[in-house]
């Protein structure tokens, strides 16, 4: 499986890129375009590809495999401190210090970025990004503002999750009563748009399950401000498996929850 780090197994006029020891998360364009975000989980990095005229060069292939495919990589966010600080908008305050940065590791970067989503709206582009670090302060999620060059231009904390540290586990609080174990990390574990399936036409009506199919939802979404959006997403909370959970044999405690957001304020 490792072959790829072998300089012997490079192709002939061209190298593999070894980009991190762990990567989680692509992120496709919700636009079709053949570009994506990779995070780069082990070193906390965020690189974006661009494959340009995907399709042409398939085409020009003439029903083969292609040699090789032109991409041009971007680092977006580069993995070491300093490269981001989230605004907190008031909120986001952790014991002796906010989520503007790692707390736990002291660093204003991405750690161990895990789950991450493209959103397109009418207002522009966004990531959405959930961090698997472990963070005794609260697990960080939170959304980039990306531009048409795949340059992020903002960052905002959307919420934060666990930690030993926080307030409500060291009260032995949990979402579903009498769940608490310990105090302890939680995960978020992905994003979800539901926006095209609770947005409603100009008579009232919701949108059918055959108006639904293939790029409608995302044509949807990107006729409706980014405020107006609706995502659902998941925590992993094993901190919280007791009562109810271990009774029913549940893998782990959590909560799946409903969440906007609104990067411009």
């Amino acid at each position: 499986m490792m072959l790829w780090e072998s300089e012997e197994e490079q192709p002939a006029g061209y190298a593999f890129f070894n980009g991190d020891t762990k990567t989680e998360h692509p992120a496709a364009d919700p636009s079709g375009a053949a570009r994506y975000f990779q995070n780069m989980t082990d070193e906390g990095g965020l690189l974006a590809f661009d494959l340009g005229n995907l399709g042409q060069a398939l085409a020009n292939a003439k029903g083969d495999l292609p040699a090789h495919l032109d991409v041009s990589v971007k680092r977006s966010v580069a993995a070491v401190d300093g490269a981001l600080t989230l605004k907190l908008g008031g909120e986001g305050k952790t014991k002796d210090g906010d989520a503007s940065i790692h707390m736990e590791a002291g660093v204003a970067k991405m750690v161990a970025p895990d789950g991450l989503y493209w959103a397109k709206t009418k207002d522009g582009d966004y990531l959405i990004v959930d961090e698997d670090s472990g963070n005794d302060f609260g697990e960080r999620k939170y959304v980039l503002t990306i531009d048409g060059e795949m340059n992020v231009v903002d960052a905002h904390l959307l919420a934060l999750s666990g930690g030993k540290f926080s307030s409500r586990y060291e009260a032995g609080v949990s979402a579903l009563g009498g769940a608490f174990s310990k105090p302890g990390t939680t995960e978020f574990s992905g994003s979800w748009p539901v926006t095209a399936l609770i947005a409603k036409k100009a008579d009232g009506s919701f949108y059918s399950v055959e108006e639904l199919k293939g790029s409608a939802r995302q044509d949807i979404r990107s006729q409706i401000a980014t405020a107006d959006q609706t995502y659902i997403g998941v925590v992993q909370a094993r901190p919280e498996s007791s009562g109810a959970v271990e009774e029913q044999g549940g893998d782990a405690g959590g909560q799946i929850f409903m969440f906007t957001m609104n990067p411009a304020k």
